[in-house]
């Protein structure tokens, strides 16, 4: 899961365990905080979503509810659609631009996440002595490879 090494420092809870208990110990914490925070993310669209859609039913959409339900199923969508761009067509500029338009939503997913277990951070630092990152870097990213824009730019 998470390659962690414990801290130099002995301010924490856990400083008294053994080195493999620490490191099994911050695994499950990291996968606990993933799938907390994921579930409140489920949670919040979820709700935003039917909320969104009783005020479609009604005939009451405004046009915030539009651009978010808008802007929530284009992602989704574009995020699930585009690793299968490659299979249908060989054409190099369309899969450069299928990967980095993925790529870009999938790094937005990942900060997004990334900055929502920013609130356990006292907890990590009580517990561990250090932040405890949720996983790997790259974990909403299909197709794979790295995206630069400015190396896109540049050629």
């Amino acid at each position: 899961m998470v390659c962690i090494t414990r801290p130099v420092h002995k301010h924490y809870a856990l400083r008294s365990v053994s080195n493999e208990t620490y490191i099994k110990f911050v695994n499950g914490y990291s996968l606990a905080k993933k799938i907390g925070i994921r579930s409140v993310w489920s949670f919040i669209l979820g709700s935003g979503l039917y909320e969104i859609c009783m005020e479609f039913a009604k005939g009451k959409v405004r046009k915030y509810c539009r651009r978010k339900f808008g802007s929530t199923i284009l992602g989704c969508l574009t995020w699930i659609g585009t690793p299968i761009v490659p299979l249908i067509t060989n054409s190099t500029k369309i899969i450069m631009i299928a990967n980095a338009t993925h790529t870009t939503i999938a790094f937005i997913a990942e900060s997004a996440e990334d900055i929502s277990s920013a609130t356990w951070l006292p907890l990590d630092l009580l517990l561990t002595g250090q932040a405890i990152p949720i996983g790997e870097a790259g974990r909403f990213n299909l197709m794979g490879g790295d995206f630069s824009l400015l190396n896109d730019l540049i050629d």
